[in-house]
């Protein structure tokens, strides 16, 4: 249903709307979801490492992912 990573998945997160999902994953990404289509909207990249956790900020603005290599917004 959500392919697109080409590693293991480490964390989802609905969006508090419950409108979008995240993903974390071992392929060093983290993509963002449209939870009613079931289509990839972003694939986020930059971290040298896997994406260990995902949170997305009260508003839904904003998301967080964590890796070894740091911390992006």
């Amino acid at each position: 249903m959500l392919a697109g990573h080409k590693g293991s998945v480490r964390q989802v997160e609905f969006s508090p709307h419950g409108r979008t999902l995240a993903s974390a994953s071992h392929d060093q990404t983290a993509r963002i979801w449209d939870v009613t289509t079931h289509k990839e909207r972003a694939t986020l990249t930059g971290h040298k490492a896997v994406v260990r956790c995902l949170t997305f900020s009260p508003d839904g603005k904003v998301l967080a992912t964590g890796s070894y290599d740091n911390v992006r917004l």
